[in-house]
């Protein structure tokens, strides 16, 4: 068996880090947009904090990801649909809460929201029921990612023009 040089691991190397930056910038870039959608209404400040919570907790579960994962080299990404539908619910929960009280309650709702989908999916895995999902209708299905679709364009919309209300009444004005 022939020892391994140097010139080898480099140009083993280099592939692997190019791939890793390049995914991490396109991490950082759907984490910050994912964070527009959530904070910008609560206030550039608010927004800058979030945005720095939802970075860190996206290191910490691509570290934890890399460390304990079964598949090498997985990357873990926030996923829109989540994002859309914690948005959305949020706006009532907040509507009746005092401005310096809202980024603590987003914050804590979307904690609470990721741990009870984390129980969730743990109690699912360890009855291993995770076969029930064939018996959601995909008409079902393609409503849930179409109401999420229309609720990422109408938040996007309304990060872009800074807070305008989008409807469909107001798209036509635009």
């Amino acid at each position: 068996m022939r020892a391994t040089g140097s010139r080898e691991i480099v140009s083993g190397t280099l592939p692997v880090a190019g791939i890793g930056l390049v995914a991490g910038f396109m991490e950082v870039a759907v984490v910050l947009s994912f964070s527009a959608l959530l904070f910008s209404g609560l206030g550039p400040s608010a927004y800058a904090m979030g945005a720095g919570f939802v970075l860190m907790g996206s290191a910490l579960a691509n570290l934890m990801a890399s460390r304990w994962s079964s598949m090498p080299g997985a990357l873990v990404v926030p996923q829109d649909t989540s994002t859309a539908i914690l948005a959305a619910a949020s706006t009532p929960l907040l509507a009746g809460l005092a401005a310096e009280e809202r980024l603590g309650s987003m914050l804590v709702y979307i904690a609470a929201a990721g741990l009870a989908t984390g129980v969730v999916m743990l109690l699912i895995g360890t009855l291993r029921q995770g076969g029930l999902v064939r018996f959601v209708p995909l008409p079902v299905i393609g409503g849930f990612l179409a109401g999420t679709g229309y609720l990422l364009v109408t938040g996007g919309a309304e990060v872009i023009t800074a807070g305008y209300e989008f409807t469909t009444a107001s798209a036509t004005a635009l």
